[in-house]
């Protein structure tokens, strides 16, 4: 099915007289979820499934090219005035189609419902899919290439890779064990929470923190108010808008807990460079290191 579109669309191209379009050299891409993306020429129509895959092309410079986003795409600012064409989580095809997109970058796996979307409409995809600080890294730099911006997406992937080796080198210093342990909250109902091999987890690192529940099965996962109680984390992290400091305190057994008797539970923590993995997450990690230092009161 796939091949015989791929087919027709040359066969159109070449009875239009475009030939000379595809017989320029390709740009081979392999994004993260594995497959090849061959495109026959530089996009000039990139449509973003994504907050930080936007925050990515204004990083690098490329927003011209950019001309369409989604509801939740809102920095920079001038982002809100590009063409939007869904959500995060799922988009609109017939105004997708009307952009006439030569690419959309999007977060996801191999499996997620917006690429076989795509697919089956025939548009090139580059999926993205950041699980460390490293993998953000080299996201970057795949979109420098993606959209012809590669001197500048490996300037700005050196100065981040210098600045990310920096933090490791200052939070080696200290013993894992002699860390403040964080209780990074992310839901309240149920209660949710981020364990230490997820992202969010990886940057509490970075910060000089230690996530507890050290053992949650999953990178996040639900988590008995009563085991955060047992756990007595030193720091708890509010980051979701369900729920306020003042709540946290307030539930039952958790004025027991360190963090609450100290004062240290944390909200109004900016969401966005804390929980995107994009070009601003080093920005992130120091709004982190702050709280966990205790020079955020």
């Amino acid at each position: 099915m796939k091949r015989s579109l791929v087919l027709i669309i040359i066969a159109a191209c070449l009875a239009g007289g475009c030939a000379k379009k595809h017989l320029s050299p390709a740009l081979t891409l392999v994004d993260d979820a594995g497959r090849r993306v061959a495109l026959p020429a530089l996009p000039r129509r990139v449509v973003s499934l994504g907050p930080s895959i936007t925050e990515t092309v204004y990083a690098l410079g490329q927003q011209d090219r950019l001309v369409g986003v989604t509801s939740w795409c809102n920095y920079p600012p001038e982002a809100s005035r590009k063409t939007v064409v869904g959500d995060a989580a799922s988009f609109n095809p017939e105004r997708l189609l009307a952009l006439d997109p030569d690419l959309v970058i999007l977060a996801g796996t191999a499996q997620s419902p917006a690429l076989v979307r795509l697919e089956a409409l025939g548009i090139p995809a580059l999926v993205l899919d950041p699980r460390t600080p490293d993998d953000i890294i080299a996201d970057i730099e795949l979109v420098g290439r993606a959209l012809g911006a590669g001197p500048r997406a490996d300037s700005l992937a050196a100065a981040m890779r210098t600045s990310l080796g920096r933090l490791r080198d200052s939070a080696e210093l200290v013993p894992v064990g002699l860390r403040p342990t964080v209780f990074a909250e992310i839901g309240a109902t149920p209660l949710f929470a981020a364990g230490p091999r997820s992202f969010l987890g990886q940057m509490i690192a970075l910060a000089g923190g230690r996530v507890v529940p050290e053992d949650l099965p999953q990178d996040y996962a639900a988590v008995n108010p009563e085991r955060v109680i047992g756990q007595d984390p030193d720091v708890i992290l509010v980051l979701h808008p369900m729920a306020a400091r003042g709540d946290v305190i307030a539930r039952i057994g958790w004025s027991r807990i360190a963090a609450v008797r100290t004062g240290r539970v944390h909200d109004g923590i900016d969401l966005d460079i804390v929980l995107r993995p994009g070009p601003r997450f080093l920005r992130g990690v120091g709004q982190l290191r702050m709280i966990i230092d205790g020079r955020r009161p």
